[in-house]
Parts: C-alpha cells; sequence; structure tokens
C-alpha cells in the first residue's frame, strides 16, 4: 500500500472515530462518510508548485540501491525519476532527478553518476570549489562524497550562499539532458528548476544560474506546444520567483500574440524596461511599488485593454546556448525553436518609452520625499504623490482630523 493510501485510510478512520465519541453509531458513520468527502476533495487539489500536466504513463516508483545489488553487467546512461529514490554509498537520495552508470557510460554527460567511482568523505572550504564546468568523472573523491550528500539532503542549504555554484550545475546539466535530449515531459523536473532559483538565485553573485534556468524553461515549454506553453505562462505567473529574463520576452510575446491576446500592463512593463529609449532612473527602483502602478495606468489609459500586437512577416530562429559541457560541443541541432516575430516589429512599441520617462519625470519629487524621510505616509510624501497615485490613499491627517471630530461631537 502506498503512503498516500495508508494516510487516505487513517483520515477515514479517524473522521470515523471522532463521529463515535461525539454521536455513537450513527456519528461513527456520518464521521466516516465526512472523512471520505475530505479526504477525495483533498485528492482533486493539485499542488500549485507543479506546472500544467503532459498526458503521459505513470510509471510506479520503485527503490534502487546501488550500493547493496549493483547490476551485474555495466549499464549506460540511466535515468533516476523523481519518484524513484536510490542509494549510493551511504547516501540515499530520496527524489532522484539524476543520471547514473554502472561503469563508464557510452554516452557523454557532464552530470553522470558513475556508481563504480570511489567516493571520500564531504569537504569545504577551498576543497570544495569545483571547475566552471565541472563533471562529475573528474571530481575528487572528496568532492563526489560532498555532491551525494547534497543530493540526500534533498537540494538544500539551511545558508544557501554557502553552496559552491557548481554542485548546483553539475545537476542543472542533468536536467537540461532530460528536457532538450531525452525530450522528457517530467513536469518534476520543471518545479525542480523553478525551487532552484527561487532557493540559490537571490543568494548567488553570479545571474547564470536565472539565465539558464528561464532559458530552458520557456524554451521547453514551447517544445510541447502553443496550448501548453500558454498553461505555462498561467503558471508562472503564480509562482513566488520570476522567470522572465532578457532572452524570453520573444517567445513570450509570440505566444500572446498566437493566442490572440493583448499586451498585458506586466509585461509592457518588463518590455519597456528593457528598451534604449527608457531612462534608468533610481526613481524605478526606489519607489519601484508606485512606479509599476502608475505606469499600468498610464498605459491602459492610452491602450485600453492592453496593445493589440502584430507580428512581421518572417518567423524568428532562437538559439538555446546550453549550460552543460557535454552538450554546449556536442549537436545543437534540437536547440533551436522558431516563433512569430513579434519582438523584432519595434516600430510598435514606440510609445511605451514615452509612458515610462514621463512617469519618472512625475515620481522624482515624490522619490526626493521617500528618500528623506524614509517613509510613505508623511506630507511632503503625499502633496509630491502623482494625483493619479492619491485616490485610494488616505490623507497623512485623516486620523488626527478624525480624532478632533470626535472630541468636537457634544457626549
Amino acid at each position: 500500500m502506498t503512503s498516500s493510501k495508508i494516510i487516505s485510510v487513517a483520515i477515514v478512520i479517524a473522521a470515523g472515530l471522532l463521529g463515535a465519541l461525539l454521536g455513537g453509531a450513527a456519528g461513527f458513520i456520518v464521521g466516516i462518510i465526512l472523512g471520505t468527502a475530505i479526504f477525495v476533495n483533498t485528492a482533486r487539489k493539485r499542488p500549485q508548485n507543479i506546472p500544467p500536466v503532459i498526458p503521459s504513463q505513470e510509471k510506479p516508483a520503485r527503490f534502487i540501491s546501488a550500493a547493496i545489488a549493483p547490476p551485474r553487467q555495466r549499464t549506460g546512461l540511466r535515468w533516476i525519476p523523481a519518484n524513484e529514490p536510490i542509494s549510493i554509498g551511504n547516501y540515499y537520495i530520496p527524489s532522484g532527478m539524476i543520471y547514473v552508470s554502472d561503469g563508464e557510460s557510452p554516452v557523454a554527460e557532464a552530470s553522470c553518476i558513475n556508481l563504480r567511482k570511489p567516493v571520500g568523505q564531504p569537504t569545504i572550504g577551498i576543497a570544495a570549489r569545483l571547475n566552471y564546468y565541472p563533471q562529475y568523472a573528474y571530481l575528487s573523491a572528496d568532492q563526489r562524497a560532498a555532491y551525494l550528500e547534497w543530493l540526500a539532503a534533498d537540494r538544500r542549504d539551511e545558508d544557501p550562499s554557502a553552496r559552491e555554484l557548481g554542485y548546483i550545475f553539475l545537476f542543472f546539466y542533468g536536467l537540461e539532458r532530460r528536457l532538450l535530449v531525452d525530450k522528457g515531459q517530467d513536469q518534476e523536473v520543471v518545479a525542480e528548476i523553478v525551487r532552484l532559483l527561487h532557493h540559490y538565485g537571490t543568494y548567488t553573485r553570479s545571474r547564470s544560474l536565472q539565465s539558464y534556468g528561464c532559458q530552458l524553461v520557456h524554451f521547453w515549454g514551447w517544445q510541447q506546444g502553443e496550448q501548453y506553453y500558454a498553461q505555462l505562462l498561467d503558471w508562472m505567473n503564480t509562482l513566488p520567483v520570476s522567470l522572465m529574463g532578457d532572452d524570453e520576452l520573444a517567445i513570450v510575446l509570440a505566444s500572446h500574440f498566437q493566442s490572440n491576446k493583448p499586451l498585458p500592463p506586466e509585461l509592457a512593463y518588463e518590455l519597456t524596461s528593457r528598451d534604449l529609449m527608457s531612462r534608468r532612473s533610481v526613481v524605478v527602483s526606489r519607489v519601484n511599488r508606485e512606479f509599476r502602478e502608475l505606469f499600468s495606468k498610464r498605459y491602459l489609459e492610452q491602450f485600453p485593454g492592453g496593445m493589440n500586437l502584430s507580428r512581421s512577416k518572417r518567423l524568428a530562429r532562437l538559439q538555446y546556448r546550453p549550460a552543460s559541457p557535454t552538450l554546449l560541443y556536442g549537436s545543437r541541432d534540437s536547440f533551436s525553436i522558431q516563433v512569430p516575430e513579434v519582438l523584432g516589429l519595434t516600430s510598435q512599441f514606440k510609445p511605451l518609452p514615452a509612458i515610462w520617462n514621463a512617469c519618472i519625470e512625475d515620481l522624482i519629487g515624490y522619490s526626493r520625499a521617500r528618500a528623506k524621510t524614509g517613509a510613505s505616509e508623511g506630507m511632503k510624501a503625499y502633496l509630491a504623490l502623482p494625483a493619479d497615485l492619491r485616490i485610494g490613499v488616505g490623507h497623512p491627517l485623516a486620523k488626527s482630523w478624525d480624532e478632533i471630530l470626535a472630541g468636537a461631537r457634544p457626549g
């Protein structure tokens, strides 16, 4: 019996016993019915951190112990899916998503864990540092132990900033191969990329992890088809981390055009922020919430409902540059896609920098007031707000007026 079934039975029985305590036999029956209803309702809800499902045949999970029962014959590259745990040496890795081989694999793969390679003791400090393009085969025995220890900890660190970036990329190489080379439709892999970006992205000095991760999710999503990618975009909007980089706008705009969707204010903001005609100002970062709100208001005033997108006659070919050294220098024929050329038709976006620059100009006074007082509730900051943003914002003296009026009422 699987753990999910055990939990479901426990829920039903617990509800029945609670009903029996409250109402005897009749209560027990009612409790059973309610418990079953709770379980069914819960089971229908999909976790929000998993991308939309691509119909595929699910395989039952099985436990693989590389240490206890290694294959008698050497095997090639083998993918361990997310629902299969594996034990390598003294390390139990609960959620797979890695490539392994029993001996040297005939297929070159930087992330492949050769089960016959010696594993030492986890190392830290300078000894744990990896080369720019790490490969498991070239790690020291102690570095392999450090990597396996991290995998066994479900790829998490209490202090994300302490994690050597090379270990994260070594794992990422395998996810990259799974999605691009094997054409895997593993939603768990996509969710894991998002989790890595959320957990480690803001703590790394380099933006390379964010860049590669965002590109991979968008590139893979587009390959799944127009309708699926549109669903994937909706899912991305629910995430606690942004998956919008400089290289993804062309795909996102192409999807909106194909779905006949106007350009939403949030995407117009992202697009305009990268336009060379848009001013670079501290106002945007210092009072970003107010700036976004003002930009959105002005944009929708000029384009009610959003700008309708157009495309050029030709298609745009986008190339994905792999992070993995074995994919980077191998065959890359499948690492390109064609999308409707919407981003390249720049004439349609010319009005946007003017809106952007006007918002900066109108928020300069408010930004200076905020810089001096450090708060947005003061009278100077309130008076410096553009009239568009004062609507719905309480006057700084409103509380004092209410107290005076309350005291003046005859008792």
